[in-house]
C-alpha cells in the first residue's frame, strides 16, 4: 500500500519510472527472460525492493535511449523500460564500459 502513495506524489520522470517498477512487481528483472545477469553469473537475480533500500534502477533496453531523459519517449515506450536492482545495472556490460571510459579522462 506505501507504494501506491510513493506514486501519486510523483510527476513526470519519476512518475515513469516508478510506473515502470509497479508494473515489474518492484523486482528486479535481470536474468527472468529479458536480459542476462552479469551480476550473478547468468543466475536470475529475482530480488524485490523492500522498500527501506534505494529504489530500484529503471534500464532503457534500447541503449539509444540511455540517458536522454526523454519523458516524452518514455511514457510512449513503456515496453523498453525494465527494473533492475542496483547491483545488475551497474553491472551490464555497457555500463561497466561506460564506467571504464569516464575514469579514464
Amino acid at each position: 500500500m506505501e507504494k501506491l502513495k510513493i506514486s501519486q506524489r510523483l510527476e513526470g520522470l519519476d512518475l515513469i519510472r516508478e510506473k515502470i517498477r509497479n508494473r515489474d512487481n518492484y523486482q528486479c528483472q535481470c536474468g527472468l527472460g529479458i536480459i542476462e545477469c552479469p551480476a550473478h553469473d547468468g543466475i536470475p537475480c529475482g530480488k524485490i525492493w523492500n522498500g527501506l533500500e534505494r529504489r530500484f534502477d529503471v534500464h532503457h533496453l534500447d541503449t539509444d535511449f540511455e540517458s536522454t531523459n526523454n519523458y516524452n519517449f518514455d511514457k510512449l515506450h513503456p515496453e523498453i523500460l525494465i527494473t533492475l536492482c542496483h547491483r545488475c545495472h551497474l553491472n551490464l556490460p555497457h555500463i561497466q564500459e561506460k564506467k571504464k571510459l569516464s575514469t579514464k579522462k
